[in-house]
């Protein structure tokens, strides 16, 4: 059975020539027609392109792992309708080490392909969600800190908006308001 696109989706798979931006609600058929645009270009009988030429960025690793599934079942598909496709076949074989990741994995690896140029070091890498809640509860502190030292009406403030004089609450409470703000902002745009 033949998938119905809308025409936003129709437009986003055929368009031709240009770069693309796929931005839409969760849910709405994305990763289903980024799959069916990669699929078309790859199996087009007059201008086939090459897997191996494609960025294909996303933004989750699930996502990313989805989009790679399907484009190998798909692949998979048309090579079974057509076995003699020397094109189909290779590009199946090409599907493990194509581009296509997450918009972090992305730019790492940009980084980590120009370390010297950058003058950073070969040990640089991602740090992990527990990593991650350390070092910005580090910074929130510090920032803290410098906010009561340099800024006289500071304890008011934090008195009125937090409801607290404890300074070793703040980091907390702040980091928490920046959550919420980062869920909202996402779900709301």
């Amino acid at each position: 059975m033949a998938r119905s696109w809308t025409d936003a989706q129709r437009a986003a798979i055929n368009m031709r020539g240009k770069t693309l931006l796929v931005s839409a609600a969760a849910g709405s058929g994305k990763t289903a027609t980024l799959t069916e645009r990669i699929i078309r270009r790859i199996t087009d009988t007059s201008d086939p392109a090459d897997i191996s030429r494609m960025l294909i960025v996303t933004f989750t690793r699930a996502a990313a792992t989805e989009l790679r599934s399907r484009i190998f079942a798909a692949l998979s598909d048309a090579l079974a309708e057509n076995p003699s496709s020397k094109h189909l076949a290779s590009q199946l074989m090409k599907i493990g080490s194509a581009h296509i990741s997450t918009i972090d994995s992305f730019y790492f690896e940009l980084i980590q392909s120009n370390l010297s140029s950058l003058g950073l070091s070969n040990s640089i890498r991602i740090a992990d969600d527990a990593e991650y809640a350390i070092l910005s509860h580090r910074v929130m502190e510090k920032v803290v800190n410098d906010f009561y030292e340099n800024f006289p009406t500071f304890p008011s403030f934090v008195e009125c908006f937090a409801g607290t004089k404890q300074l070793n609450l703040l980091p907390d409470i702040f980091l928490n308001i920046h959550l919420f703000h980062s869920i909202y902002k996402f779900t709301a745009s």
